[in-house]
């Protein structure tokens, strides 16, 4: 009997007794027999586990070409003209000042910065991995413009797309990271950061490539050797960190995602606290090293805290708390509706097989609540930006294999999410030309305000 129940195919199963979710989970129903030889109709891939090798190669052509059209839009669109006087402009300057030798300059500009207060509008120079980097653009590039650091962002938003699908196949299955990688190569938010001379699409992938690795940590089975996903986890931790510090708001979702997988896999490692106290220390250390300082880190964090309170500081984080969230509304309707029935999907289920779906809404969950604590600004949250296209996508997956629909219906549910950000994209980035995505300037290129 044991060895006929392997060779079932799954038409021949009772709706009874097996439900499939997307990340390729599944539970029996309490009333019927659960013996050891049950059946297993899908692989951590979400596929059936006799699929044809056929349907894993076009999985994987389906991917490439994601990622090709992803980085032929960005490509194509890193074609502004027009940069801001103020975050993009301080970028170039820095990094130009800095592109002769970063390690004889940046003891110099971050004592000048401080010295001025009113520099301190201007982003600190806590941000020594992103000043970094463009110090060695514009050192390979002598003509050195804010097109140079725009690159940056074109790059990052390609790598974003891969990452996300990485991110989403960790956690909610490959049919749901393909559609949800579509979903976040049209973003209106993630194009229109990644044509820009700042550092948030940089923030954005280094975010995600944290993220990823942290999954690939809390996946690994207990007595593996687990050494370079470590190494891998805490360096890219590190690189977020070095990139914008803001990355410190991130750390209740990494101990939240730690917390869920703890008990899963039956308590926690030695390692672990690696994960949390390491990247900062690198961190520190970097800017010590930087500066030749190893107390001119405090000071320096002071001053942007208290820029914080600053009049321009102010004016431009006015409103709400929940701000950013209307703006991303706004942005993205289709994938924020979508990712809001998810979200009550996993609410209301009670199947360990959600676990998941479950564990990237609530590390974008806490994500978004910490930013509103300090920033109203969408452009500060595209990696939670990434996480509800993701979302999303399974959402859409997940009732599609529910209801048994067809390939070519959830093709089309996906090109009308991809239709709709493009569109929106249009209407707010090219023909408005908006730079800063601020809740007033996407409302007045869509024309939502009076006139």
């Amino acid at each position: 009997m044991a060895e006929r129940n392997r060779r079932r195919v799954p038409d021949e199963i009772s709706a009874d007794a097996v439900h499939v979710v997307p990340g390729g989970a599944e539970w029996h129903d309490p009333r019927q027999p659960a013996p050891e030889a049950t059946l297993r109709i899908a692989n951590a891939s979400g596929e059936p586990a006799n699929a044809p090798a056929a349907r894993r190669r076009a999985h994987r052509l389906a991917l490439v070409a994601v990622i090709v059209v992803a980085a032929t839009m960005r490509i194509a669109w890193n074609d502004v003209t027009r940069f801001s006087p103020a975050d993009e402009t301080h970028y170039l300057e820095t990094a130009r000042a800095l592109a002769p030798s970063v390690l004889a300059r940046y003891p110099v500009l971050a004592a000048e910065y401080l010295s001025h207060p009113t520099a301190w509008k201007f982003p600190s120079f806590l941000r020594w991995g992103w000043y970094g980097i463009g110090a060695v653009v514009c050192k390979a590039q002598p003509d050195c413009s804010h097109r140079s650091l725009a690159w940056i962002s074109t790059l990052a938003g390609i790598l974003v797309v891969l990452l996300a699908y990485a991110v989403g196949r960790a956690r909610l299955g490959e049919r749901a990271a393909l559609l949800g990688a579509a979903f976040v190569a049209a973003s209106p938010l993630q194009l229109g950061l990644g044509r820009r001379a700042l550092q948030d699409e940089l923030v954005c992938a280094t975010v995600l490539a944290a993220l990823w690795t942290a999954l690939r940590v809390l996946d690994a089975p207990n007595g593996a050797r687990a050494w370079g996903r470590y190494a891998a986890a805490i360096s890219a931790a590190s690189l977020a960190f070095a990139v914008k510090e803001t990355f410190v708001l991130y750390a209740p979702a990494f101990i939240a995602l730690w917390l869920f997988t703890r008990a899963r896999r039956g308590g926690g490692r030695p390692l672990d606290a690696a994960l949390l106290l390491v990247p900062p220390l690198v961190y520190y250390g970097g800017y010590c090293l930087l500066t030749h300082s190893g107390t001119q880190f405090f000071e320096m964090a002071r001053v942007a805290v208290s820029s914080l309170g600053s009049e321009y500081a102010r004016q431009y984080q006015s409103g709400p708390p929940h701000r950013y969230l209307v703006d991303l509304l706004v942005l993205s309707p289709v994938p924020v509706l979508l990712a809001i029935g998810a979200g009550a999907s996993i609410v209301s289920s009670r199947v360990q097989a959600v676990s998941g779906p479950r564990q990237l809404a609530a590390f974008a969950a806490l994500a978004l609540a910490s930013f509103a604590l300090v920033s109203k600004s969408v452009r500060f949250v595209a990696a939670p930006d990434a996480l509800v296209s993701l979302l999303a996508a399974w959402f859409v997956i997940s009732l599609a294999e529910r209801s048994r629909t067809p390939l070519r219906l959830i093709a089309a549910a996906g090109m009308i999410v991809v239709a709709s950000n493009l569109w929106i994209f249009d209407r707010v980035f090219l023909q408005g030309q908006v730079g800063d995505p601020t809740t007033y300037e996407v409302l007045r290129a869509l024309e939502a305000i009076p006139r």
